[in-house]
């Protein structure tokens, strides 16, 4: 109750950390900075998944032009290039002539193309989801996941900074709007598991971040290295988006998009799992299989 006389009590602390850049005096700068300093390490990410989770769509995206004809919702998509621009077309299809809905240029590819790519679109400024996937052991295009059915959503599936948290390195709903996205770095990167990188970037560019060292100097507490943390901080690391259990929740005042590497993952969600055996893993459930 937050009426006068009985005020909401205050938020619960964060449980403390060893690193200086879990806090707000520390900034992003996007791993581009990084590999001016660490060009192998950057280099050796680049060949992982993780590293193509989000790409604007280019050369390398050209794949096949098809026709996917969705029986059960009386729909025709299109997949074509046109003027140099990946597009996706729905049409309604019936007993007379097709009747065009949509057609809209293909903005960004999530995945990394080892099983599947979905693809989003910026329409008058709001981020959506195309119906259209690409399968990769097939292959060919199909419908996307959750589109099986007479009654989707067509172009009309939002995309929010939550959608987005684990594909993308860092984006931000602008003016807290629902899907109105600013993506300020397309893929996971370096700061997703070493936290922002601002105070360890000016300490090695010589200005002083007040930062002594530690263990004889060799622990550099402006960056977070995750072989230095405890266990349950450790998979923490990997558990902000790769533990998604049957149901969680955000504690008062914070969500898991306020989450630094380095601190622990339960000021920021909860989560809990069901006990009934006939349940089966969700489709991201690794983690959780992992400690079961």
């Amino acid at each position: 109750d937050e009426s006068p006389g009985y005020p909401s009590p205050p938020l619960t602390a964060i449980s403390p950390s060893g690193y200086r850049n879990t806090t707000s005096e520390a900034r992003y700068v996007g791993s581009a900075v990084c590999g001016q300093c660490h060009a192998e390490q950057v280099e050796s990410f680049g060949g992982s998944g993780m590293s193509r989770s989000l790409h604007a769509v280019g050369p390398a995206d050209d794949l096949a032009e098809g026709v996917v004809e969705h029986s059960r919702s009386g729909r025709r998509f299109e997949v074509a290039r046109e003027d140099g621009r990946l597009r996706h077309r729905e049409q309604l299809t019936g007993d007379g002539p097709p009747l065009d809905l949509a057609d809209h240029a293909v903005d960004y590819v999530i995945g990394s193309g080892a099983r599947f790519t979905m693809y989003l679109c910026e329409i008058d400024g709001f981020l959506v989801e195309s119906p259209l996937t690409w399968y990769v052991a097939k292959p060919e295009w199909s419908m996307s996941p959750g589109y099986d059915s007479p009654h989707h959503l067509g172009f009309q599936r939002e995309i929010t900074a939550a959608c987005l948290f684990c594909h993308a390195g860092r984006a931000t709903a602008i003016d807290n709007s629902y899907h109105r996205i600013r993506i300020d770095e397309l893929a996971i990167g370096c700061e997703r598991c070493h936290g922002p990188g601002s105070l360890h970037t000016a300490r090695h560019n010589g200005k002083s971040t007040g930062e002594t060292g530690g263990d004889g100097g060799e622990y550099d507490r402006t960056i977070v290295n995750p072989a230095r943390l405890d266990r349950d901080r450790a998979e923490a690391v990997c558990h902000q988006c790769h533990l998604q259990s049957r149901a969680y929740v955000d504690p008062r005042g914070r969500g898991l998009a306020d989450y630094r590497p380095g601190l622990a993952l339960g000021d920021f969600q909860h989560y809990y799992r069901s006990t009934d055996p006939r349940q089966q893993m969700q489709v991201v459930g690794h983690a959780e299989q992992m400690m079961l």
